[in-house]
């Protein structure tokens, strides 16, 4: 099974992998602009983005491990910030934004914890590891309850502004903390134009925003800590109405239309982002 992982480096690591891979594989042409490099061996393929990304493909479970392992325990690993976010595509609960800071310390005690390639961790897991890493790291979190998410949505016409305004608030909150060694701020990439991002943020260290950034340490660590507080919301959703919401937005039909049936708009509009196109096919059945 191809397994596709995705990373940070600074320019001396550039040089370190480009050299490491140099002697192990082949040479790749690649006719995108913004590859730098890429190098092809028996069963992976790896690409230097101009960006600082770096995305390894590979069949090989162990050949990924090993690129894993080198890049978080090299001697050039540089404090950053990553930021996430979880509830996006979420119909009930809020939208949830952390940011989480990573040095040299935080990584020795995080990266035992699994944390990598959050996308793939069951829930149950996600809580486990999230417990620790709410006491472990330095994070700041920004919970956006469905109405405020109305409003916002009302506001702005665009989830992307909002998503944008939203990661630099909680960046610049927690780099005013932490931010003496911070080395630069890595986002997972959630619109197709960086550009709204990039209107925003204006720290003094390098932001870096691609897809799948879950894969640098940091990222993955917001990821966890974002999905933490998202499902601790849906705890108490579930004790307050002792019911069961459904995660997603693609089987809460039915279950949408009894809550509506029950609590009307007014109780919709407490649970669910109901800008979603989904409200439409909860209340025109009555």
């Amino acid at each position: 099974m191809q397994k596709t992982l995705t990373f940070t480096l600074n320019d001396s690591q550039v040089d370190e992998f480009y050299k490491y891979f140099q002697s192990i594989g082949t040479l790749t042409s690649n006719t995108n602009s913004y590859v730098q490099w890429s190098f092809k061996g028996p069963n992976w393929t790896v690409l230097m983005y101009t960006s600082g990304k770096f995305v390894v493909q590979t069949s090989d479970v162990n050949f990924a491990e090993e690129i894993n392992n080198k890049i978080l325990s090299g001697d050039d690993f540089k404090p950053h910030i990553g930021s996430d976010e979880v509830g996006k595509g979420d119909y009930f609960g809020p939208l949830v934004i952390c940011a989480c800071y990573i040095n040299e310390i935080s990584l020795k005690k995080v990266k035992d914890y699994g944390i990598m390639d959050s996308k793939n961790l069951t829930d149950e897991k996600m809580m486990n590891i999230g417990k620790k890493l709410v006491k472990d790291l330095e994070y700041e979190v920004k919970i956006i309850n469905p109405r405020e998410y109305a409003s916002l949505n009302e506001e702005f016409k665009n989830i992307s502004i909002v998503l944008s305004k939203v990661h630099v608030e909680v960046i610049s909150e927690l780099f005013e903390r932490v931010g003496d060694d911070v080395e630069f701020v890595v986002i997972d990439q959630f619109s197709k134009s960086q550009k709204r991002l990039n209107d925003e943020y204006s720290l003094s260290v390098p932001l870096k925003q691609f897809h799948h950034a879950e894969s640098d340490v940091a990222v993955a660590a917001a990821s966890i800590i974002a999905r933490y507080f998202f499902l601790l919301e849906f705890k108490k959703m579930k004790e307050k109405y002792n019911l069961k919401f459904p995660l997603g937005a693609t089987h809460v039909i039915k279950f949408g239309r009894n809550f509506y049936k029950k609590y009307g708009m007014e109780g919709l509009r407490d649970v669910a982002k109901v800008s979603f196109r989904t409200t439409e096919k909860i209340i025109n059945t009555f």
